[in-house]
């Protein structure tokens, strides 16, 4: 996975943070898809899924389909 830039997970059941945070540990990873899954499902509903997403993967650009700000 040294050249994994797109990682489509939508629709399983991820649903805890700390596994989302493993994805930090690919250093060439852009676009990540979450959609439909436990974690991305009850953080949205609580407003705070873009915000947790990116204090755990901070250098992932696209997030569901929507471009995250950078830090720049």
């Amino acid at each position: 996975m040294k050249k994994l830039k797109v990682l489509f997970m939508a629709h399983n059941k991820v649903g805890d943070l700390a596994e989302v945070g493993k994805l930090s540990g690919i250093a060439t990873l852009e676009d990540v898809l979450l959609i439909g899954n436990p974690i991305e499902e009850e953080m949205s509903e609580a407003g705070r899924w873009f915000n947790e997403f990116r204090k755990k993967c901070p250098k992932v650009k696209k997030l569901d389909g929507v471009v995250l700000a950078g830090d720049d």
